[in-house]
């Protein structure tokens, strides 16, 4: 009579370990590209992720992981939009150079042609307008550029940290100990080594 139920005790921690085990091996060495985590060559999914990111050495990482996320995604943002208003402010600027350059050749051939006896205009001061508008923009630019790179790198280095956290934590030869509660497979036993 006791032989099945020990029989019965023993497949169900054999079942349980048996999960487990399999949940560890089901995936190999992460890898971060962008904000997303892969598996090989397939992006996890969101649940993946969470489920992943929900126990690392012990302690759940989904929320930095999702604040560094949103921070990856504010500096490329900023590296995109200060990027344009830089590019749009050194055309501002090449314009206003351009016109003028082009201005003051004309002043002065129209000195040359009347022999002296036309007096040339000042530049307008619409050309002066422009070209500090375009200076403006372009500092707002690289300062923004600045900014970007900045939260890119640190968001990039974080979620680096958390990938190489959860690779690492397979090689360290954890203690083996057997709990009872809530897995990602159901509820049972889980032997963890």
């Amino acid at each position: 009579m006791t032989k099945p139920i020990i029989l019965t005790l023993f497949l169900i921690v054999a079942a349980c370990s048996f999960s487990w085990a399999q949940q560890a091996d089901r995936y190999g060495k992460l890898k971060r590209r962008g904000t997303e985590i892969y598996d090989g060559r397939t992006r996890l999914t969101t649940e993946q992720k969470n489920d992943v990111l929900g126990n690392i050495e012990g302690v759940s990482r989904v929320d930095d992981w999702n604040r560094n996320t949103k921070m990856f995604k504010t500096g490329r943002g900023l590296l995109i939009g200060c990027g344009c208003l830089t590019g749009v402010g050194l055309v501002t600027t090449g314009v206003a150079a351009i016109y003028g350059m082009t201005y003051g050749v004309s002043q002065g051939i129209a000195v040359m042609l009347t022999l002296g006896t036309y007096t040339p205009d000042v530049i307008p001061e619409c050309v002066n307008t422009t070209a500090f508008i375009g200076l403006g923009m372009t500092a707002l630019g690289i300062a923004g550029l600045i900014a970007g790179s900045t939260t890119l790198c640190i968001a990039k280095g974080r979620m680096n940290t958390i990938v190489n956290d959860y690779n690492g934590q397979f090689r360290k030869g954890n203690a083996v100990s057997l709990n009872f509660g809530i897995q990602s497979s159901g509820i049972g036993l889980a032997l963890n080594f």
